[in-house]
């Protein structure tokens, strides 16, 4: 499977958004209610729920998923959309068998599309009750089906390694204060007026094709419940305002630039000229990238600057670490064998640490402090002085790590796996970013390249994993300058991506800087899209492959854009 990565400087793009107004302070979620309906059901389920030959589960968790969302876009001084909602999602967990050999896919090949259900928005128990009843007897159902199937394939499967399928988990109990967000429901004409306002600057430049500003909220409240005797209640609350606009180039390629800052609490909203700062200088990125050259297929020497260095970690080494993939048979399992071996140039130390709150002044979108099976998140050392340490883990075993180590993620709508959370690279060889330049400098000489790289911006990125397909990763970025050995001159170029094999590609890291950012975003694979965050250091590559982006042209609107009225 394709693991798509969506990755900006500081924040995360939220694609959809929250609820009607007042609806938080008038009708604010009861877990109360909530947490009864589930365990009146649960105790119901685990003693009584059997069919035919199958015993009741053996294990049974519920996770509800209340979601308030606004979402407000402008476009050139007028509101294009003002959007709220509120939904409830139900996913349920039920395993019949035992630790050793029970019903869940434990192979990724194998793993549901979806796995949940819509409960009312409303705390009456008795709806309540009724749906998760529903729900529970599909899932039982569903687990029974697959046990026999899973039976059925473990009759022709050769298993040399006889790993049990669950792990024994904690107990735990944590029960957040659950907190009301009046004042921005109360002032949504106030959060129009100023996305409205930041919208109207792209009005004057007749460059931009199509602009966007988008003021965006999320509150979840998750209430976690399971056999074992967990029981969490939190909740996660994010705001963000996304620019972003497209031009088109004299040739007919479309250019694309964003930025985005996010924050965590309402009184904290940029102010306007920030919005305005920001707006300028996103249309003149690309007015530049209009009069820049496309540049030519390369090979040779680069500096990725941070986000592009955290998408590089993120695809080539973090998605092959989360433990399912050490045991489907559909995956390459590029490193299950290589712990305690050196994997990486031995100045870089890699860790993910879903606790770490914040990184300066940055808020992290990877934190959280139990997972999507009800575990403590804990911060795992990775890689050290380039040697293989851990892997990610979720409840599922795999060969020599048999236990969990709070890294079970999900979007609430699938079976949780292992996944990354806050990806630290830290090095041991840091220089300053002038000193990395005249590196750059240094090695496209040596190389008789009259020119090295500097990836400023990136999109995304995304790899794959399986071994049935290429082992490859791909980079979108947006900023990429030429650095002419001559001079040392910069040129910005566009019309590429980044593509490379792993192991190769990560193993051509010669230095890094000591400039490390945050970078926040979403990651799809699985499980669905979480968030997640990186802090890396520029990179210097000795060699990175940069290919043409595969891109459709078109002519530009054949009238200029209509005179702006007075």
């Amino acid at each position: 499977m394709i693991k798509s990565c969506i990755y900006f400087s500081g924040i995360i793009l939220f694609v959809s958004f929250l609820l009607p107004p007042r609806a938080f302070a008038n009708n604010q979620p009861d877990e109360g209610v909530i947490l009864q309906a589930l365990e009146e059901e649960m105790n119901r389920s685990l003693s009584d729920l059997k069919l035919d030959i199958f015993n009741p589960p053996f294990f049974l968790s519920y996770q509800v998923k209340d979601h308030q969302r606004v979402k407000i876009r402008a476009t050139f001084g007028a509101i294009l959309k003002s959007d709220s909602n509120r939904f409830r999602n139900l996913y349920v967990e039920t395993r019949i068998g035992d630790v050793q050999s029970d019903s869940a896919a434990t192979d990724l090949a194998y793993f549901e599309s979806a796995n949940y259900f819509s409960l009312p928005i409303e705390n009456d128990l008795d709806a309540l009750k009724r749906e998760i009843w529903l729900a529970s007897d599909s899932i039982y159902k569903a687990a029974a089906l697959n046990y026999l199937r899973k039976k059925g394939r473990n009759i022709r499967k050769i298993d040399l390694e006889n790993i049990n399928d669950f792990s024994t988990g904690e107990k735990n109990i944590y029960m957040d204060k659950i907190e009301a967000e009046d004042q921005f429901l109360e002032n949504i004409p106030h959060w129009e007026d100023r996305v409205r306002n930041a919208s109207a600057l792209f009005k004057e430049h007749k460059e931009i094709t199509h602009s966007r500003v988008d003021f965006s909220a999320q509150k979840t409240i998750r209430i976690y419940l399971n056999s074992e005797g967990t029981k969490i209640v939190d909740q996660q609350t994010m705001f963000g305002v996304t620019i972003s606009a497209q031009a088109k180039s004299e040739d007919g390629m479309d250019l694309f630039d964003r930025d985005i800052i996010n924050f965590k609490n309402l009184k904290n909203f940029p102010q306007d000229d920030l919005l305005h700062k920001k707006t300028l200088a996103l249309i003149q990125s690309l007015k530049n990238l209009r009069e820049s050259k496309v540049i030519e297929p390369y090979v040779g020497p680069a500096i990725l600057e941070p986000d592009a260095a955290g998408v590089l970690f993120h695809e080539t080494i973090g998605h092959r670490l989360e433990g399912e993939r050490q045991r489907s048979e559909g995956e390459g399992k590029t490193f299950k064998e290589k712990i305690s071996q050196l994997i990486l140039p031995d100045f870089i130390n890699i860790f993910d640490d879903p606790t770490q709150k914040k990184y300066d002044d940055t808020y992290l979108y990877g934190t959280y402090f139990y997972d999507d099976e009800g575990q403590k998140a804990q911060k795992v050392e990775l890689v050290r002085n380039g040697i293989l340490k851990n892997f990610l883990m979720s409840r599922v075993p795999i060969k020599n790590f048999t236990g969990s180590n709070g890294h079970g993620r999900s979007d609430g709508t699938r079976d949780p796996i292992a996944r990354m959370s806050n990806l630290i690279i830290k090095s041991n060889k840091e220089v300053s970013h002038k000193k990395l330049k005249e590196l750059l400098l240094e090695e496209s000489k040596k190389q008789n390249k009259p020119y090295g790289l500097i990836i400023k911006k990136i999109r995304g990125g995304e790899t794959r994993t399986s071994k049935y397909n290429f082992q490859v990763f791909k980079g979108t970025p947006i900023h990429i300058y030429k650095v002419y050995v001559e001079d040392g001159r910069e040129e910005l170029v566009r019309g590429a991506e980044f593509v490379g094999t792993p192991l190769t590609s990560i193993n051509k890291i010669i230095a890094t800087g000591n400039d490390y950012r945050v970078f926040n975003g979403f990651c799809g694979a699985e499980s669905g899209y979480v968030p997640v965050s990186s802090i890396a250091p520029s990179v210097l590559l000795s060699e990175i492959e940069l290919q043409r982006t595969a891109s459709k042209k078109s002519k530009p609107p054949i009238l200029d854009a209509p005179a702006l009225q007075n």
